[in-house]
């Protein structure tokens, strides 16, 4: 079992994601059975929560998390810089983040660390920035709870890491993040991105040392 001090999902918990897995009628279940994982085999018990959401799911997610024993201490708002354009009444310019932990089980604060408030006011990735994803996080918005729970060289868990933002911010911050993606574009597009931040050489595991570049040649996948 690997012990992580920070869980946090990335995934938003309204829109469609795909047709791979993602099936609105599961509702809680689906939700309960990825913190049911992370709990019996991926965190430590004095883990930090952290989930990026829609306002619209919030009944629903603290729902579950109560019912798995955590419960919903603060929430973060992001505050954009940009409203999103949307069909809605009012545009949308904020997005929420639960964070929390099991009952009992407070995670540390590291000394020494930054004070924040619950808004955090983060610029959105710009054009030239953004990878091939639709909803890019800034790298702050995972980048303040590493410093705030997690030691240099510490483990963070992400078990939906869409664009690959956990993983930069990991990178810039000194820690290791460990990520999960079940689309294979999205996790070509994290592996894209890491590789064009860092110039590292990055190796498929299991593969007998082949590269990324590697693979994609093998495949027929044209990188540029």
């Amino acid at each position: 079992m690997c012990a992580w001090p920070v869980i946090w999902t990335g995934r938003d918990w309204s829109d469609s994601y795909g047709t791979t897995w993602d099936d609105a009628s599961q509702g809680p279940e689906l939700y309960e059975a990825f913190i049911k994982a992370a709990i019996d085999h991926a965190i430590i018990e004095h883990a930090a929560w952290y989930c990026w959401h829609a306002s619209r799911r919030q009944a629903m997610l603290e729902g579950v998390w109560e019912k798995m024993g955590a419960f919903v201490h603060q929430q973060v708002i992001w505050h954009k810089n940009n409203p999103v354009f949307t069909r809605t009444h009012y545009l949308w310019q904020h997005e929420p983040c639960f964070y929390g932990w099991m009952r009992g089980k407070r995670p540390q604060k590291l000394e020494g660390v930054e004070n924040v408030t619950t808004i955090w006011q983060l610029k959105s990735l710009a054009g030239n920035e953004r990878p091939e994803h639709p909803t890019p996080k800034p790298l702050e918005c995972f980048g303040i709870p590493m410093r705030q729970h997690v030691p240099v060289g510490g483990l963070c868990y992400e078990p939906f890491s869409g664009s690959g933002s956990q993983i930069m911010a990991g990178e810039a911050n000194h820690r290791r993040v460990y990520a999960m993606e079940i689309s294979p574009v999205y996790v070509d597009v994290a592996v894209q991105r890491y590789i064009q931040a860092t110039g590292k050489i990055v190796y498929l595991d299991g593969s007998g040392g082949k590269t990324f570049e590697d693979v994609a040649a093998e495949r027929g996948i044209d990188l540029e």
